[in-house]
Formats: C-alpha cells, sequence, structure tokens
C-alpha cells in the first residue's frame, strides 16, 4: 500500500533551501513505505538530510510487470526488510509532472527501479520484473557496491579481458544510454568469444541492439538483431529478437516486414498463446492476412481457454473483416468474464455501432 509520511510534519533547512519533511522513513517491515507526490529535489534533499539511498519505481497504471512487481515482490517479508532503511520513491510516468525525471534518466521500459545516492547519482538500476530472489540479490550487491559500474571497472582493471566482466559493464553503459562506452565494451566482449561458446557474443548483440533501438539508430538496431540470427542460430534466441525486430520495422514504417516477422514467430511458436495472439492482432490493425489472423486468433482463444484478451483480438479480427456480428459475439463472451472492464464496453459499442452502419464515439 502506498503511504504518503505525511504525519508530523517539520520544516528543515536542506542545501540552502526550505524543504516540507518527514519523519524518518519506516523501519519495520509491515509495508513499503512509498513516498510519492513529491519533487525529486524534495526527495533528494530528505534522503541527504537523512543520509539514505533512494530507491526510485518508475511505473504506469497499465503496466502488467509494474503490477506484478507490487503483488509479489515489494509485498515479500525480506524484500520490505531490505527496503525498510531506504527512501523508497514511486514515480508514475503517465503524470506530466514526472516527464522530464523519467526523461533525465533514460527511462525507457516498464518497470525501471534505479538505486541512488543520496544527492540523487544513479548507483545502478533493474529494468523489467525480476522475482524476489534476484530482486533482492540485486539490491544488495548495489547497496554494498558490489556489480555496481565502479566495481566492474576495477575488476576489469585487473582482467580486462574477461568476457563475462565485459559483458556486465557494457551491459550497464547501454542501459543508461553511454553510447561510446557500451559500444567499445560490448564490442570486445564479443571479440572475447567469437564462436558464442560462452553465450557472451550473442547477448552483447542483443544489448548493443537494444541500446540502438532506444537512441532511435533504426537501421543499426536491425542489422543487429538480423546478426544475432544469422551468426548464433543454434542459440535459440529467435523467440526474443523477432518481437523486437517488428518493433523496428514499425519504426521505420515496414509493415510487410513486420507482418512477415509476426508470422514467422508464430510458426516457431504454434502453441503460444502470446504469439499466436500478436499476430492476430497485427494483422488486424494492418489490414492483411485476415482470413488466416481469424484461424489463428481462434486457436489461441482455444488455447488460452478463453481468455478476455485473446477473444478481444478475435472480435477485433472480425471487426476489420466487416462481420461485426461475430465482433460482438466474442467481446460480449469478454464482458461475461470482466463484466466491469471499461474497454471491452467501449468495444461493444463500437462493434455494434458498426452492426448498425453507423460512425461511433467511445462512451464517455
Amino acid at each position: 500500500m502506498v503511504q504518503t509520511l505525511m504525519s508530523h510534519v517539520a520544516v528543515i533547512m536542506v542545501a540552502g533551501f526550505s524543504l516540507t519533511s518527514f519523519n524518518p522513513p519506516i523501519t519495520t517491515a509491515d509495508d513499503v513505505a512509498w513516498i510519492e507526490n513529491m519533487t525529486w529535489s524534495e526527495v533528494t534533499a530528505m534522503a541527504t538530510w537523512y543520509q539514505k539511498p533512494i530507491l526510485v519505481d518508475f511505473y504506469a497504471s497499465w503496466c502488467r510487470p509494474c503490477r506484478k512487481l507490487d503483488e509479489n515482490v515489494y509485498t515479500d517479508h525480506a524484500v520490505k526488510t531490505e527496503l525498510a532503511d531506504l527512501i523508497t520513491y514511486k514515480v508514475d510516468v503517465e503524470k506530466p509532472e514526472n516527464v522530464a525525471l523519467k526523461e533525465k534518466f533514460h527511462v525507457f521500459s516498464l518497470p525501471t527501479v534505479l538505486l541512488c545516492q543520496p544527492d540523487g547519482e544513479e548507483i545502478d538500476r533493474l529494468v523489467g520484473y525480476h522475482p524476489v530472489g534476484k530482486f533482492l540479490t540485486t539490491i544488495q550487491d548495489y547497496q554494498t557496491g558490489h556489480n555496481t559500474l565502479p566495481d566492474l571497472k576495477d575488476r576489469l582493471r585487473e582482467d580486462p579481458f574477461d568476457p563475462q566482466l565485459l559483458l556486465q559493464a557494457g551491459t550497464k553503459h547501454a542501459r543508461l544510454l553511454n553510447k561510446h562506452q557500451a559500444r567499445l565494451l560490448l564490442g570486445r566482449a564479443q571479440s572475447q568469444d567469437p564462436d558464442n561458446k560462452l553465450g557472451v557474443a550473442a547477448w552483447a548483440l542483443w544489448r548493443l541492439a537494444h541500446m540502438e533501438r532506444r537512441l532511435g539508430n533504426h537501421d543499426a538496431a536491425m542489422a543487429l538483431y538480423q546478426r544475432i540470427l544469422y551468426e548464433y542460430p543454434e542459440y535459440g534466441m529467435a523467440e526474443r529478437v523477432l518481437p523486437m525486430m517488428a518493433h523496428v520495422q514499425e519504426k521505420m514504417g515496414d509493415t510487410l516486414g513486420m507482418i512477415s516477422t509476426y508470422r514467422e514467430l508464430a510458426n516457431r511458436k504454434p502453441e503460444d498463446v502470446s504469439a499466436l495472439s500478436d499476430y492476430a492482432w497485427i494483422a488486424a490493425q494492418v489490414g492483411v492476412a485476415l482470413e488466416e489472423a481469424t484461424n489463428i486468433a481462434l486457436k489461441a482463444v482455444h488455447l488460452s481457454d478463453e481468455d478476455p484478451d485473446v477473444m478481444d483480438t478475435l472480435a477485433v479480427v472480425y471487426h476489420t473483416r466487416g462481420m461485426h456480428q461475430e465482433a460482438i459475439n466474442w467481446i460480449q463472451r469478454s464482458i461475461a468474464k470482466e463484466p466491469d472492464d471499461r474497454y471491452y464496453q467501449q468495444q461493444l459499442f463500437k462493434f455494434q455501432r458498426a452492426a448498425q452502419g453507423s460512425w461511433y464515439w467511445p462512451i464517455p
């Protein structure tokens, strides 16, 4: 549960200005003492006053991995105990006032969890959902200075050709968009494992491709993703690479290439609900291969035991084909499973209006 720590407000002078502050962060493990609705300057001033590191959780309400982190990780007793002595700060990236902070820290994926010095300087970050064990170990490492960039830099001085150390350090620089250092270190990592016997070369290309994609260098990213597929086909990264390739192709305006990539992914994972549903959804958005998309979506519905989201995908495919009554029937089945979902209600309204031959407006 998000807490505001608003009890016993006191005014203290920090860094030359007046700060509305709070009692020291809760030190029991009953709950994570999240702070929201404070500016970054106020948070760093508070952390500096108490000389405590800051854990920053960038999230959004629509982000499922963010919700998993809240539900599965922040509720764990050991995690709550570990975080009890930190300043814990929640940042909703959908709020306009948080855009600058999101850009300052180059946050592109959610969730992104930063550990910072009391003055706000980043120590390191976790990107994406990580289960309790990995999350806890990583936070503990960062607090002790293990596996941080300074630590890896020192270890590389002793062994500058260690491929795993080069990959770790290069990955951290890539996540921070330190492009020159990332390209240098990850290039060295690949050169130390040219046949990918350690798996380092493929992962080095993967990290580089992600960085180039985030930087908007789509041609470079696409070339790197393709190198992974063609140079290391036996490593089994195609299921990771293909969705990223499709994303880049979408940014490049290569619609047919994107559809082809999603089709290849669905063919590689014929029993994977997400792969099948994604292909059907994209085909509907683009308006191609709709009969094939219908069959694939029907298969996904069956494999998912009629998951409401997957049935919505099937309904969208039917709607795109002009088969509005079929779309209505399937979205009604989604609503039967999730009767309070506003999106499904909007979809039903849209399909009903289309069936009547009228233009539609979303439900207010």
